[in-house]
């Protein structure tokens, strides 16, 4: 099935991180942390297709205390509670061991569309009225 839906920037991003938190298991502090993140990589990434920067720029920009700075006063936290999520997202692996985003984050800002499909396997024996039935697959796309 599918639904297409258009919406703002920052809400596609909270959709998606929405989508892919049942995996990632974060909470709701850690997700807006997260979406400031993903938020200043994307302006960055623009500066990268325009020429003025590259790529590795990037995550040096973001790791550096101004970048930090400016991720922590866009959703009103201190540095010091910034660099906390920072650390439980690293641990996570939402942020990778190098200080880089995971690359499943980096959305593109000039073509933000992202298709995500699950796959969900269920395997279950089915009791119904005191019988049972045999173990069952589905995959649900």
């Amino acid at each position: 099935m599918k639904i297409p839906i258009t919406i703002n920037i920052k809400d596609y991003i909270t959709a998606y991180l929405l989508i892919l938190n049942p995996l990632m298991k974060l909470k709701s502090m850690e997700l807006k942390v997260l979406k400031s993140i993903i938020l200043v990589w994307m302006n960055l990434k623009k500066e990268v297709l325009a020429g003025r920067m590259t790529d590795d720029e990037i995550d040096k920009r973001i790791n550096e205390p101004i970048g930090r700075k400016i991720i922590a006063d866009n959703i009103k936290i201190s540095r010091n509670s910034f660099n906390n999520y920072y650390m439980i997202l690293k641990k996570k692996q939402i942020i990778t061991s190098d200080n880089k985003l995971s690359p499943f984050l980096k959305i593109n800002p000039l073509k933000p569309e992202t298709n995500i499909t699950y796959e969900i396997i269920i395997s279950e024996t089915i009791k119904n009225e005191g019988v049972t039935g045999n173990t069952k697959e589905a995959v649900y796309t």
